[in-house]
């Protein structure tokens, strides 16, 4: 049987969450291993680039959340679609997520993102457009961001819109798409268990 152990921080989802849903989907047992600061520090030339999350398949290691993503839908299979072209559109939009990342992490918006204080308005504007295109995309593939299956992207992006709705209550108010989007994926089997059990610290 195949070992994973999956290196993050305590309570943080931020870019480990994709693989732990995955592994929650897919109903595989992994091992978390949940490291501080100090301790990655002292241990980051054990990792690839020094730098989490990664990812320890019987005894070697991934590093970068994409391609872990994107390893453990190969795996567990049926999540890249169905055909190269349709694989490729799903890693687009898995891919398109640090865009996003980019966005809530430019210096004005960090403290607002990471503390939770001040005024709400900017990270609004700020996803503005993420949540529009994510929307139309939605509304025009019947529910899904690529062809017509459930696709690994699907999880990836649900899970983004989902904690930073948990985080700002009233950011996809108005996008009906995307409320529909992450409660169908949040409510499938393996990913609903995880989901109702997990505690992440606030936004994460």
């Amino acid at each position: 049987m195949v070992s994973y152990k999956l290196y993050y921080f305590e309570k943080i989802g931020a870019r480990a969450e994709m693989a732990r849903l995955l592994f929650a989907y897919a109903n595989l047992p992994y091992e978390e291993i949940d490291l501080t600061m100090d301790e990655l520090k002292a241990r980051k030339d054990e990792f690839p680039f020094g730098q989490l999350p990664v990812l320890e398949v019987d005894g070697k290691m991934l590093a970068q959340s994409l391609t872990i993503g994107r390893y453990l839908a190969k795996t567990i299979g049926g999540l890249s679609g169905n055909d190269d072209f349709e694989s490729a559109q799903i890693d687009m939009w898995a891919e398109w997520i640090e865009d996003v990342y980019k966005a809530i992490t430019a210096p004005k918006l960090f403290r607002l993102c990471v503390f939770g204080v001040g005024n709400r308005f900017p990270i609004a504007e700020a996803l503005k457009p993420f949540l529009d295109r994510t929307e139309k995309q939605l509304a025009k593939n019947y529910g899904h961001l690529v062809g017509s299956t459930f696709s690994w992207a699907d999880i990836a992006v649900a899970d983004l819109w989902a904690r930073l709705r948990n985080a700002y209550p009233c950011l996809i108010d108005n996008y009906h798409n995307i409320e529909k989007f992450v409660d169908s994926v949040y409510g499938l089997d393996g990913i609903k268990e995880y989901v109702e059990k997990r505690v992440l610290l606030h936004g994460q």
